[in-house]
């Protein structure tokens, strides 16, 4: 099964809104996993260009408090369920943006105003991905295999 999570973007709030929603709807999917028939330990995010880049980022800091901020509906009741853990055990990103500065620099450039203006650059040092993996916030591979 796979479930699309829609999040905000860079016109309709700053970072970090979209890992907010992001990992509300991994949150989602675990909390409603007997609902949804699903395994609530087996889920993963797919992503491609500005969702490869939060796919991964919400795969690296899963449960900080920063991604708390969208409520979800657990038994049709909305709540924060900021017990719930937004963990995946897998990613695929297609063509993430990696390094939201370099990206900045680029659209200045090449004179992409529309790509100027999407930017906030007060978000770029917890949002860039060459500044964050250690081996403490990887996903752990080993609980997407089949038992």
């Amino acid at each position: 099964m796979w479930r699309p999570i829609r999040f905000r973007d860079g016109r309709n709030g700053k970072h970090p809104c979209a890992l907010q929603d992001i990992t509300a709807g991994v949150r989602f999917v675990r909390a409603n996993a007997g609902a949804l028939g699903v395994d609530g330990k087996r889920i993963g995010m797919v992503g491609s260009s500005s969702g490869g880049h939060l796919a991964l980022l919400a795969a690296t800091q899963p449960d900080i408090d920063a991604h708390r901020g969208t409520s979800i509906l657990v038994d049709g009741a909305e709540t924060p369920a900021a017990d719930v853990s937004a963990r995946v055990c897998c990613v695929a990103s297609l063509w993430p943006v990696s390094n939201p500065l370099f990206r900045l620099r680029y659209a200045e450039r090449a004179v992409r105003a529309e790509l100027v203006a999407a930017h906030d650059s007060s978000g770029f040092a917890t949002a860039s991905l060459v500044r964050l993996p250690t081996s403490t916030t990887a996903p752990d591979s080993r609980r997407c295999r089949a038992t």
